[in-house]
């Protein structure tokens, strides 16, 4: 046997392993990308804000909706100047006017109006106030032998509700 016959086996085996080569090295650099995507996603997602600040998902969008909470000034309205029952009185003297005060020393009543257009933003201020003066709000509470209203003002926040 000649050295010519085996000669296009030859170049047929070197062209299958540029080819063999070639693809590995490509399909490396796609599972390389693939692996920095995930990576970078991974810590955009854990590790920033990206998500919370960019919130156009539908999810994010229904849940902001379901958030049933009125401002400051119709919870006043509703307990404090219209009170149809000594339930309403209750509400006003032991939750809206503690949570107005917090409130309103802490933010002035345009930054109040912007803030309630925050939803999400707004409950946490809501929470916030309920927290700072949960023992003042006991208390008058307690005087009003009303103190079983407490639990239930707690379940109604965990839901994005109030009152």
């Amino acid at each position: 046997m000649e050295f010519s016959s085996f000669l296009p086996v030859i170049i047929g085996i070197f062209i299958i392993a540029l080819i063999i080569r070639f693809v590995t090295k490509m399909l490396f650099k796609f599972v390389g990308l693939i692996l920095v995507i995930v990576l970078l996603g991974g810590y955009m997602y854990f590790n920033t804000d990206y998500f919370e600040n960019h919130q156009d998902s539908v999810i994010v969008k229904a849940i902001s909706e379901k958030i049933k909470i009125k401002s400051l000034n119709e919870y006043q309205k509703q307990y404090c100047e219209n009170q149809k029952s000594k339930l309403d009185s209750i509400k006003c003297e032991c939750f809206i006017k503690p949570i107005f005060e917090d409130l309103s020393s802490k933010y002035s009543s345009k930054e109040l109006e912007e803030l309630y257009k925050d939803k999400n933003a707004y409950v946490k201020a809501i929470i916030g106030a309920v927290k700072r003066n949960q023992d003042k709000i006991k208390k008058l509470l307690e005087e009003n032998n009303a103190l079983h209203l407490w639990n239930g003002t707690i379940k109604n926040l965990q839901k994005g509700e109030f009152l």
